[in-house]
């Protein structure tokens, strides 16, 4: 069984932040994702910096082009995943869209990020039509291609969660609050087609709006919550972000 599918069959709720590579730098990125997985993290997503960040919020977009500006690559984002898997043993997933990987190269971006310690991929531009350009890649690397379900197309559900392996992304709206009428419609829908734990992407970074979104679905990405520090604290960032996490991890793991 890999990483990413044990360590999501946990008992507890699951609290995922999300950290772009490489803002302001990659040693920062290091430093607080090391803390956040101290700190009580499940899982660590790994934003590899991209021009055109289209589904993220505005606090993900800013750090992406900071990122960016002090010449953040794919190459550096998987170095940095080389660097955290030689601290900890959490389960760390890449954020990405698909020029990113094909620029890269599918095969090469597969075996390097197996090589650094990566467990899974999220493609947020990749529609499961388009997934098998990059599945089969992946997974014989041993990297889990994520699949994802959305509040906006129920009917899509059945096909895209059937035969799916360590868990299910569901992107909530990142703009504002979550419609929780939708997406509770999306969780019901998809626990009636498969048994994987259901993680939700919603742009909180509070108690209450954790606690609101794991009385629904088994654990919440948390996109922006991480990145707010960055931005606050810049490289002195890790102690406010464990702080944080530690805080938000204890409210998804009691209820």
């Amino acid at each position: 069984m890999s990483r990413l599918s044990s360590s999501f069959m946990n008992s507890h709720k699951l609290l995922v932040p999300f950290i772009t590579c490489g803002d302001p730098n990659a040693d920062t990125t290091v430093a607080v994702a090391v803390a956040a997985a101290q700190a009580g993290a499940d899982a660590v997503v790994l934003g590899i910096p991209f021009s055109d960040p289209t589904v993220e919020g505005p606090v993900v977009r800013a750090s992406s082009v900071r990122a960016l500006e002090q010449g953040a690559t794919t190459a550096g984002a998987l170095a940095i995943v080389d660097r955290i898997r030689q601290q900890c043993d959490i389960p760390l997933i890449l954020g990405s869209y698909a020029n990113v990987v094909l620029s890269y190269g599918i095969e090469q971006f597969a075996q390097d990020a197996a090589a650094a310690g990566a467990d899974g991929v999220v493609l947020q531009d990749v529609p499961f039509e388009e997934r098998d350009e990059f599945a089969p890649i992946l997974e014989n690397a041993g990297i889990e291609l994520i699949r994802q379900v959305s509040p906006a197309a129920l009917s899509r559900i059945p096909m895209v969660v059937s035969n799916a392996n360590g868990f299910i992304w569901c992107a909530a709206e990142l703009g504002g609050a979550p419609d929780n009428e939708a997406l509770e419609a999306a969780i019901t829908m998809t626990r009636s087609e498969s048994s994987l734990p259901i993680v939700v992407e919603a742009g909180v970074s509070t108690s209450a709006g954790v606690a609101e979104i794991v009385q629904m679905a088994d654990g919440v990405v948390v996109p922006a919550a991480v990145d707010a520090l960055l931005t606050e604290y810049g490289d002195h960032a890790a102690e406010p972000v464990a702080s944080l996490i530690a805080e938000l991890a204890q409210t998804a793991h009691e209820i």
